[in-house]
């Protein structure tokens, strides 16, 4: 995805964290931490489809799962951004493992779905949470593998990217703060 797009599902993201879970990420970080993977060197080697670079998002999911963090830090609002950003990449379609276009076709489809973005309503509807950081990658996988049967189209990318991106933040942020003891009244799966 573009980093323009990345942007955008963000700042939903970020409003959707603040209303569903009352936890108020920094802004300005939690942006950034979604932008990072297309700027730092050491994060723009690691590929953006989900076959390459499964090792490496499971092992930063579950560093990041197992600490505690104060939920208003800054550096706990940039690396849950990282993650989301791999999430929204694995549900664009020139990032899939059998994508054959040319670069620019590639340039150009990510182009068109952050129109897209811009257009089509993202819901948040109401979704089980999962308790822990493996039954979260299983449902992330689930989630995936219907994504994979559906025919490949902008509006599909679009759905899917911003649902599992809704449902790692919310699943991550609220194991990671009931952790810490913040948040006592969650419903999960």
């Amino acid at each position: 995805m573009h980093t323009f797009t990345h942007l955008r599902i963000a700042s939903r993201l970020h409003k959707t964290i603040r209303h569903t879970l009352g936890i108020r990420l920094p802004y300005l970080s939690f942006l950034y931490g979604n932008i990072k993977p297309d700027l730092l060197p050491h994060l723009r080697h690691v590929s953006h489809s989900k076959a390459k670079s499964l090792d490496f998002f499971n092992n930063h999911s579950e560093k990041w799962m197992g600490q505690t963090y104060s939920h208003t830090g800054c550096h706990m609002a940039v690396a849950l951004g990282v993650l989301t950003h791999f999430v929204a990449d694995y549900y664009c379609t020139p990032h899939s493992a059998d994508y054959k276009e040319s670069d620019l076709a590639h340039v150009l489809y990510e182009w068109r779905l952050g129109k897209a973005v811009r257009k089509i309503r993202m819901c948040t509807n109401t979704m089980a949470l999962e308790r822990d950081v493996d039954g979260l990658l299983d449902r992330l996988d689930e989630l995936y593998d219907t994504y994979s049967h559906v025919q490949p189209s902008i509006h599909r990318d679009v759905i899917y990217a911003w649902e599992a991106s809704v449902l790692y933040a919310l699943t991550a942020l609220s194991a990671t703060v009931q952790l810490k003891g913040d948040i006592h009244d969650l419903q999960y799966a």
